[in-house]
């Protein structure tokens, strides 16, 4: 984990970017595989920090769903290229990449990994992105998962903790 959050401060530093963290109006605990959804928010906080420009912002926003009560929405919004209309669906397949052959493709697994994993929270995964301008990725979690899910109850501020500390490195609390 060392390594890998090494390499994403070098991306970060290396294209100059800020992070700002908003923590909304969130329950006291929420049920968790933590070590599930820390591979899930980190194969999307990398997509976002891959797509992102230099000199730009990666919003991370926790907060409790506006209309549906009992659910918690964690996002991270980028200022990079965006999505192509015509790649959005397609974001989820496995295998599936936009990004160039060579060195630094990936292996398109990574939206595909998150993606199962918050199904298997009972959760979903939203994408709204505009090419040019940027995406926003909304995790939805119910707080609470039915007795056929494998979780943990943790508190909400440790699940924060514990998903930011390995990958912002510069916070900025304001609204």
């Amino acid at each position: 984990m060392l390594y890998f959050a090494k390499t994403l401060n070098a991306i970060a530093e290396e294209k100059q970017i800020d992070y700002s963290l908003k923590i909304g109006s969130v329950p006291g605990q929420i049920e968790i595989d933590p070590l599930q959804f820390e591979e899930a928010f980190k194969n999307i906080l990398v997509n976002a920090r891959e797509a992102s420009a230099e000199n730009s912002r990666i919003s991370i926003e926790f907060d409790g769903h506006k209309t549906r009560p009992g659910t918690v929405v964690i996002s991270v919004i980028d200022q990079g290229k965006g999505i192509a209309p015509e790649n959005m669906e397609r974001v989820f397949e496995p295998y599936y990449s936009t990004k160039p052959f060579g060195n630094s493709k990936g292996t398109g697994l990574g939206m595909s990994i998150a993606y199962s994993i918050i199904k298997s929270h009972n959760g979903e995964i939203l994408i709204k992105s505009t090419p040019g301008v940027g995406t926003r990725v909304d995790i939805l979690l119910p707080e609470k998962q039915n007795k056929n899910v494998s979780i943990q109850q943790k508190n909400t501020s440790d699940v924060i903790f514990y998903l930011t500390r390995f990958f912002v490195k510069n916070f900025d609390f304001s609204d």
